[in-house]
């Protein structure tokens, strides 16, 4: 047996404090922002990923190839669109038809 119970068990602890983690960090972000907003802030992590490829050594990573231009402009427009909702004005409060006394 290569390790045993113990990789399990770490394995199981670090994948449920991600899950928690990542779960309360969202919902601060809800909260601090708008639900739209912290949704769209999740697609963030394809340009994050971009960046640490360009950033790690080439031995850290399983496919060293450098980004190609598609990729690196499907970042872009990521972050575009994330930067675009993000200073998007408030919509106005819709207005409801009261009945008019006759």
């Amino acid at each position: 047996e290569a390790g045993g119970g113990g990789i399990l068990g770490c394995l199981l602890l670090k994948g449920l404090a991600d899950n928690v983690l990542s779960d309360t960090l969202w919902a601060k972000a809800v909260l601090l922002t708008s639900p739209a907003v912290a949704t769209v802030g999740l697609s963030l992590t394809v340009p994050i990923a971009i960046a640490s490829e360009l950033v790690l050594p080439r031995g850290w990573l399983v496919d060293p190839s450098p980004p190609t231009p598609l990729r690196l402009a499907g970042a872009l427009l990521v972050v575009a669109g994330f930067v675009g909702i993000s200073l998007a004005p408030d919509p106005p409060p819709s207005r409801t038809h009261e009945a008019e006394p006759s």
